[in-house]
């Protein structure tokens, strides 16, 4: 089976802690895999790393064979993330009105 999410010698440091070291990831299509940690193991981290939201210190990251480059979030259209600490977009009053986006319309009904 194809890879759908890859890591190679991934390493993300904030001063002189590494939040992710050296990790090798295969994911095959079709398996179920969920990352399970105590707090401050690097799974957000590793979330965000492989979207393109944090850049690496060293290694790269793959989505479907496609390498992550940061900066680009192509990969944020077809992915869903609810981390530790949500990010909104900016605007967003957490009243259900997303920032930048017309209120829904209730169904006048």
């Amino acid at each position: 089976m194809p890879e759908v999410i890859s890591t190679v010698n991934l390493t993300k440091a904030y001063g002189k802690i590494n939040a992710v070291d050296n990790l090798n990831l295969s994911v095959a299509k079709g398996d179920i895999f969920g990352f399970l940690r105590l707090n401050a193991a690097g799974k957000t981290t590793t979330i965000r790393l492989l979207l393109g939201l944090v850049k690496p210190t060293s290694g790269e990251t793959y989505l479907q064979g496609k390498k992550s480059e940061w900066k680009q979030h192509r990969d944020l259209a077809r992915c869903g993330l609810s981390g530790g600490d949500s990010l909104f977009l900016p605007g967003a009053d957490g009243k259900g009105k997303p920032g930048g986006y017309p209120q829904a319309q209730e169904d006048q009904a």
